[in-house]
């Protein structure tokens, strides 16, 4: 944590400071990231199951025109997974992996970094919830 921007202190912080509700709200909040993950699964099998009962009755079922009904719901699966993943991938190429022992070892908080470290985080919490929501599609089409 040598870089300027992620500056933590390192002093240990009693829970009569005004400042530890924040930093143990910020420790259950990445606690939680798991629980965005299964959330969004369970939300987006929830959402996609009837369209998966539907259109995956018969595999091989074609749209009039002759496009198959299947490629549909492997390009929807492929579009949240990707996009869950480069949000993802772009809040830790960004350095959003340095917040984490920050946040584990109550060093920091979310309201005591700076804005764009704070959008970083949110980015790295959204696509987890894509990527989650992505599976639970996914597994609604393959289980049914």
């Amino acid at each position: 944590m040598s870089h300027a921007a992620f500056k933590v202190d390192t002093t240990p912080l009693a829970p009569d400071d005004p400042r530890y509700p924040k930093r143990l709200d910020s420790q259950h909040r990445l606690a939680l990231l798991p629980g965005v993950l299964l959330g969004g699964a369970i939300t987006g099998a929830f959402l996609a199951l009837p369209v998966a009962v539907r259109d995956v009755a018969s595999p091989l079922r074609f749209r009039e025109d002759g496009f198959p009904l299947f490629s549909l719901s492997a390009g929807v699966v492929s579009v949240f997974l990707l996009l869950g993943l480069g949000l993802m991938g772009l809040a830790v190429a960004q350095g959003v992996w340095r917040l984490i022992p920050a946040f584990w070892l109550l060093q920091t908080s979310l309201d005591e970094i700076p804005e764009n470290q704070r959008l970083l985080w949110q980015t790295l919490e959204i696509g987890v919830g894509i990527l989650g929501f992505g599976v639970g599609v996914a597994l609604a089409f393959f289980l049914v």
